[in-house]
């Protein structure tokens, strides 16, 4: 059925242009779609394809009258040079293109040139409120055509292109042609270039190759929704390609497929290294097995690479960008957000000279994703909710200040079936959070880490490396399922320079039986490297490898509280440094007090030792304690003394007597 938009319709099968195309396939429709489309392009007209399947058949423009030539080096077979003008296809419609078209190489001595199936506008003088909308549309190479995967400004093949605004291109498909659609006219307001044009429902499949080095260039305020876009994956080819200084450009719902050969990849940028410019909205997209480079190389590259600000909302991201690059690929990039989008194997790289990234809550990682920060990169945030990853989930490092972890969460089963833990192939993770800034600076602040099966002090929550400088640990909440096995929730590495802050952190694994869970003294937090801040911590393990901790208040290690009645005594007593804060002793006789375990430099000990109704007993300080008092021994009567550790001895701070 024709397409009615109140104008004059011309049906390219009306004997009317060149006696009709006939639609067989066979016979050569090039000339009657030619004809019924000046003709309806005279009077801003709508030209109709009915169902059926239209061969057009096309030379080397240099030497085939059907192609017209726009200006110097620039063909089209058809032209639309009259705003209003549409190209309404039956969705019954398959125009078929075969082009012996000769595509040069870039040692060849005759000029480029560049061919469109329908181009739009004049040379630089644009047209409005055009159309293409329905149909399927082929293109084929055919002898003598040289194709060539290399120099795309050699004899590119475009499906659409030239000057046109405000204009839509909806409901096609798009097969096998090396290009697809450039928007060459633009709308220059402050010194930025606009078209305002609608792509939507566009399928482009099998394209690339022979000079193809992007299935579309978009200018300002271009919106592009729905629709595929996958490309041959044996030529190098960008899907979308959007200038840096092109403000305004929305992608929403497209799905990209196989974009991954000569470094191409789904979404990519023009404009000059370093300038910031304008990023697009990209909203509900999937990017499906777009990791670049699969010709024999290791694979390289990202989905998406925006270099201006950005707003990334909603998409997934399956198996696309390698390892070391990523789904998305953040450079020189500012103001940009991640919002509610899903990443299977595929990886979130924030690079150097990027600055205000946001990564939301609402973002999951599976499988091997994963989210990398290195070099240069400052005043980033990272957050996202992370199941059984099999990579290390969260990387920080370089010299960029002012990153922040908030609210991650992770949870790691060691006894799935996936990790060698649990009979599978793959390692679990080294750890949740690995943070080492060399000169920046990182707060990791709140969220949950989320350990389960484990059964051997070999796993880490958080962990820094050698070299790390500034680091801030407070209000993360820790989990594991185990009552008999510690783990070190976090772990500063022995030459970490610090200065390191842990304040606020919390294990809240459940008591075995009712009663508080304290593992060995070498299964817990481990604390070396320098200059390390501890307070107001509580962990299930205890304290160990405590080297570096040069201040340490209101923690509990062990699950136990910090003020523990030992009950009544008789014999000689060991204090634990690590867990306690104040211990109470009720002397049943005298008694000897042995240095304390687990010390730490800066660790507090507060004893209240209380004499029984018969008084008299006598308590003897191990050398390590520096003491100066006169206990009261009447019946009944407490004493209280407190000491610090300076790393050799326990040295008094207060005393109070006949308390």
């Amino acid at each position: 059925m024709a397409y009615d938009n109140g104008e004059q319709v011309f049906n390219v099968r009306s004997t009317d242009y060149n006696g009709g195309a006939v639609g067989d396939g066979v016979t050569n429709d090039a000339q009657a779609f030619k004809d019924a489309l000046a003709a309806a392009d005279a009077v801003g007209g709508t030209m109709f394809v009915p169902a059926g399947t239209y061969l057009i058949q096309l030379g080397d423009p240099a030497t085939d009258p059907l192609w017209e030539t726009i200006s110097p080096g620039r063909y089209a077979l058809l032209r639309v040079t009259t705003n209003g003008t549409r190209i309404q296809c039956d969705p019954g419609a398959t125009v078929q293109v075969e082009a012996s078209h000769i595509f040069q190489t870039a040692t060849d001595t005759e000029p480029a040139s560049i061919s469109y199936l329908v181009f739009l506008g004049a040379s630089a003088a644009a047209v409005t409120r055009v159309a293409l909308e329905g149909g399927r549309w082929t293109w084929e190479a055919v002898a003598p055509a040289v194709l060539q995967e290399s120099n795309p400004g050699f004899n590119s093949f475009f499906a659409l292109g030239g000057y046109y605004m405000e204009s839509v291109i909806r409901d096609c498909e798009f097969d096998g042609f090396p290009r697809g659609l450039a928007e060459l006219g633009s709308l220059v307001v402050d010194g930025l270039r606009y078209s305002y044009n609608l792509y939507e429902n566009v399928r482009a499949v099998n394209y690339g190759g022979a000079g193809g080095d992007n299935w579309m260039g978009c200018q300002g305020g271009t919106t592009i929704r729905g629709g595929v876009i996958q490309s041959k994956r044996t030529y190098q080819s960008h899907g979308i390609y959007y200038q840096l200084d092109r403000p305004g450009v929305v992608i929403d719902g497209v799905e990209f497929r196989d974009i991954r050969s000569g470094g191409k990849i789904p979404i990519a940028h023009h404009g000059t290294s370093g300038t910031r410019g304008y990023g697009p909205t990209v909203t509900n997209c999937r990017f499906v097995d777009c990791n670049s480079i699969e010709n024999g190389s290791a694979p390289v590259g990202s989905a998406f690479k925006p270099y201006g600000g950005t707003a990334i909302l909603g998409c997934t991201f399956d198996n696309s960008g390698y390892p070391d690059f990523g789904g998305i690929t953040f450079t020189r990039t500012r103001g940009a957000s991640v919002t509610g989008c899903t990443f299977i194997d595929s990886v979130v790289t924030i690079a150097p000279e990027s600055e205000g990234v946001e990564l939301d809550a609402t973002c999951e990682f599976e499988g091997s994703a994963k989210v990398v920060l290195y070099g240069s990169a400052a005043n980033n945030v990272i957050r996202g909710r992370f199941l059984n990853p099999e990579a290390i989930p969260i990387s920080v490092t370089g010299t960029g200040r002012g990153n922040v972890v908030e609210g991650a969460q992770i949870s790691i089963d060691l006894a799935d079936a996936k990790y060698t833990t649990g009979g599978g192939a793959i390692a679990p993770p080294e750890a949740a959070i690995r943070v080492y800034p060399q000169g920046g600076t990182c707060d990791v602040r709140g969220g949950r880490i989320s350990l389960q099966g484990h059964t051997a002090y070999s796993s880490i929550g958080i962990r820094t490396l050698a070299g790390t400088t500034s680091v801030s640990i407070h209000d993360v909440t820790f989990g594991s399922d185990s009552t008999t096995q510690g783990w070190a929730v976090i772990r500063v590495d022995g030459a970490t320079v610090g200065p390191v802050r842990i304040a606020g952190c919390f294990e809240d694994r459940p008591l075995a039986g009712g009663v508080p869970v304290v593992l060995p003294a070498v299964n817990g937090p481990q604390m070396g490297g320098a200059n390390i801040t501890l307070l107001d911590n509580t962990f299930v393990g205890k304290l160990n490898g405590v080297t570096g901790v040069v201040r340490a208040e209101r923690n509990l290690f062990g699950g136990v509280p910090d003020a523990l009645d030992a009950g009544t005594v008789t014999t000689a007593q060991t204090p634990n440094a690590g867990p306690y804060r104040e211990i109470r002793y009720t002397l049943g006789a005298s008694i000897t007090l042995n240095a304390p375990a687990n010390p730490y430099r800066g660790a507090h000990l507060r004893f209240v030792l209380v004499q029984d109704a018969t008084g008299g007993r006598a308590v003897t300080f191990n050398a390590v304690y520096k003491v100066n008092w006169t206990p009261d021994t009447t019946g009944g009567r407490r004493n209280v003394i407190e000491f610090v550790f300076d790393g050799t001895n326990w040295n008094q701070v207060s005393a109070a007597t006949g308390l």
